[in-house]
């Protein structure tokens, strides 16, 4: 029975941890470096996804924290597998956090309220997003 607990707090690990540090690893090494050069270069008409990407990432780390110590406060004895189960999906999560193509066309997808016309063509061409743009309507985020 105990296994069983262990590998419950295991699966329990690793959705807290794909759920919330594979968010936080996106958000921190990709969304936010990425917004902030596109607005300082012009391609973002609005510093907005910026700014909602921040707290974002601070909902989502108090929500780690918050499971994490429920967690290791009232389940102690399983506190290692609720720990191999959030370095697991931490290091996959931290692996697939950088400017991939999935990452990108989500990131064009979620911000074209914001992306200016002549960029948003630009992206097209040269980041090869045509794929995000599907349905997506060209705005200049007025």
């Amino acid at each position: 029975m105990e296994m069983l607990f262990l590998i419950v707090a295991f699966v329990i690990g690793g959705i807290v941890g794909a759920f919330t540090l594979g968010q936080i690893f996106i958000l921190s090494r990709f969304a936010i470096p990425t917004a902030f050069r596109w607005y300082k270069i012009g391609w973002l008409t609005a510093p907005a996804p910026v700014s909602r990407y921040i707290i974002s990432l601070f909902f989502l780390i108090l929500l780690f924290i918050v499971a994490t110590w429920i967690a290791v406060r009232f389940f102690p004895a399983y506190a290692t597998g609720y720990w191999v189960g959030v370095g697991i999906t931490a290091l996959f999560g931290l692996a697939n956090s950088g400017a991939t193509n999935d990452n990108m066309a989500d990131f064009v997808r979620t911000n074209m309220a914001y992306i200016d016309h002549a960029a948003a063509d630009d992206l097209v061409n040269k980041l090869g997003v045509a794929d995000a743009l599907k349905g997506a309507t060209k705005s200049n985020g007025v």
